[in-house]
């Protein structure tokens, strides 16, 4: 877990405002709603009999793309497969009245953006009632992010009820985008996903086979997964580290109405694990809210930040005592191996979301409370969790007003 993601918090408890952009969003078509349940006519017990249904385990049949990608899924009679483009439409047969439907992309989407642009076109022609972040799962480091929204349209015998399932997962060669437009078998949609999902293979290179640690986290609040941060180290040229991370956000706020959020990041960091160049990319519900790139001086101590940031130039320079610390240079003095940190530890940091004109001052300490329980100062967020052998966090929380937000790592592979 990276100090980065622990940052995220401070977006969490903000107003819905912009937030930049990875690479674009996959587009994304409006559910039907052929399949919506007239309310009056089942009465509240026939409507949730409706919802709760599921299905028994199919047939796994399998299927292959025009682009190369290949795998399994669980389906009541053949898959069937279109080309459009760079993009492939599987429809999956389930035996029900509407089909699953996926749109596989042969690049990175945005969960965030994509979800929201369901979200959006379901809304043109219906009442979004709820729009619910299910759960996050990791597939081979990989973010599978699992949604519903629950609509209602109106009918010649009164309102109509329906649900759409979703599922986004964000890879490098090959993303995927799936809907099931019908009420009941929510449980269902994610057994048949996360298979399909785990079965795939084919689809180009995917460059993070060179990273030497990957690791993905889960966000929750209240125990609901709203989100998760992914993290790709490479080794750079002369003990340098380059750091990739990606994350997004699903947060309801009520009648249907949420905020979608998608961050990227890249930095790379010198021999001492001291911040050279950066830049920072954010969007919020499918548009572009910031983007900043960091950039060392010649002394090791001024930087230089260039961008914008809700629709604003930002352009400047700061200057630091002893330069800006990345994840690393923290992890390095906590790691089991080295000397136990007795006091404080401090240095400065830059917080692309807290501040994004000057660098941010941390200060990590460990806790008597346990032998790797840390806690963590950055700016005005505080972190607490339970630190692993290499110094970074597996675990932690921090408080979001009344409630609190849980960062847990879920899968890694290889050491920082």
């Amino acid at each position: 877990m990276t100090v980065l993601a622990a940052v995220l918090a401070a977006a969490l408890a903000a107003p819905a405002a912009p937030i930049d952009a990875a690479p674009p969003g996959a587009p994304a078509k409006a559910p039907a709603t052929a399949a919506a349940v007239a309310i009056p006519a089942q009465g509240p017990e026939g409507l949730r009999a409706l919802f709760e249904r599921e299905l028994p385990s199919l047939e796994k049949r399998s299927f292959r793309t025009a682009t190369g990608i290949t795998g399994q899924v669980e389906a009541a009679a053949a898959p069937g497969i279109e080309r459009s483009g760079e993009t492939s439409l599987l429809t999956i047969p389930l035996g029900t009245g509407e089909p699953l439907r996926c749109t596989f992309f042969p690049s990175r989407v945005d969960v965030g953006a994509t979800l929201w642009r369901v979200a959006e076109g379901a809304r043109t022609r219906t009442k979004l009632i709820a729009v619910q972040p299910v759960d996050v799962v990791a597939v081979d480091g990989s973010a599978l992010v699992l949604a519903m929204l629950v609509y209602q349209v109106e009918g010649q015998s009164g309102p109509l009820a329906g649900l759409v399932k979703v599922a986004v997962f964000a890879h490098h060669t090959r993303s995927l985008l799936c809907l099931h437009d019908e009420p009941g078998y929510v449980a269902s949609f994610g057994r048949i996903v996360k298979g399909l999902v785990g079965s795939l293979a084919g689809g180009g290179a995917d460059e993070r086979s060179g990273a030497k640690f990957r690791e993905l986290s889960v966000f929750r609040i209240g125990g609901v997964a709203v989100g998760y941060g992914e993290r790709d180290l490479y080794r750079g040229e002369h003990g340098a580290h380059l750091s990739e991370e990606y994350s997004a956000q699903i947060l309801p706020r009520g009648g249907g109405d949420f905020i979608a959020m998608d961050g990227v990041s890249r930095q790379q960091s010198d021999r001492d694990d001291l911040l050279e160049r950066a830049t920072f990319v954010d969007v919020t519900n499918g548009e572009l809210a910031a983007r900043i790139a960091l950039r060392r001086g010649e002394d090791g101590r001024t930087f230089r930040y260039d961008g914008e940031k809700d629709g604003k130039a930002l352009q400047g320079t700061f200057t630091t005592k002893a330069g800006l610390s990345t994840d690393l240079w923290f992890a390095r003095r906590f790691a089991s191996s080295a000397p136990a940190p007795k006091g404080d530890v401090r240095h400065e940091h830059y917080s692309f979301t807290a501040n994004p004109v000057a660098a941010t001052p941390v200060v990590q300490r460990l806790e008597a409370s346990g032998p790797r329980r840390s806690s963590m100062e950055l700016g005005a967020l505080q972190v607490t969790g339970e630190l692993d052998a290499h110094g970074t966090f597996e675990k932690a929380e921090m408080p979001i007003g009344p409630t609190k937000l849980v960062i847990e790592r879920v899968w890694s592979r290889g050491a920082p």
